[in-house]
């Protein structure tokens, strides 16, 4: 089994579709593989770290991560549209300077617990965007026996992110969002958008706090 492990708005789904149109143009399948957030974010529960304990080598891991500060202005604008119920409200009630720093917490939770693991391979999402095949092929050499890079790379294309952001919001692609209406995972996409969205003094505290405990 392959473990592809990621803290919530990391990049997780575009992988996930990249996936998806890199098998349906090669007409080949992955390996068995399973994502999770190891019970953050929507997940209900943290069965798939136990799962991947219980394993101990009998298993591969694959990470994604991405700047904390831009995944936490992400997970503010997420919470706030489809959150579990506390989460929810904390979100409407805070301004999301207040949030964020409140969910650094389990940002660093979630970076105590995936300590543990040795990754076969670790990418980012900055990574992705700065060159989406190099970033992604050692993950698809993991999850694929051979791989037809004409194929990846036709997959990459279609998984830009422009496109993908038109056609679901044209309801032409399932991006796994359509259970909240109004809701599109496509968000900005953008590198560096909590300097737009944060106070400087805000991103001080949690890089303080990062760096204090990672």
């Amino acid at each position: 089994m392959i473990y592809i492990v990621s803290y919530p708005k990391c990049g997780r789904t575009w992988f996930r579709t990249i996936i998806s149109q890199y098998e349906k143009l090669s007409k080949s399948n992955a390996k068995e593989y399973k994502f999770t957030h190891l019970g953050f974010g929507l997940e209900s529960n943290n069965d798939v770290l136990k799962e991947i304990l219980s394993k101990g080598e009998d298993r591969l891991l694959i990470n994604i991560s991405r700047d904390p500060l831009d995944v936490l202005v992400s997970y503010y604008d997420d919470t706030l549209k489809r959150g579990k119920r506390k989460e929810k409200k904390q979100a409407e009630t805070n301004t999301i300077d207040q949030f964020c720093i409140d969910q650094t917490e389990r940002y660093l939770e979630f970076s105590k617990i995936i300590k543990q693991f040795n990754f076969d391979y670790s990418m980012t999402y900055e990574g992705m965007k700065k060159n989406t095949l190099k970033e992604i092929l050692p993950a698809f050499e993991i999850l694929f026996d051979q791989v037809d890079i004409d194929k990846l790379e036709k997959a990459i294309e279609f998984c830009q992110f422009d496109n993908l952001s038109k056609l679901e919001r044209a309801g032409k692609i399932n991006m796994r969002s359509n259970r909240v209406k109004g809701y599109f995972k496509t968000r900005k996409g953008k590198i560096g958008s909590h300097k737009e969205e944060l106070k400087p003094e805000t991103i001080k505290v949690i890089r303080k706090k990062l760096d204090d405990k990672l």
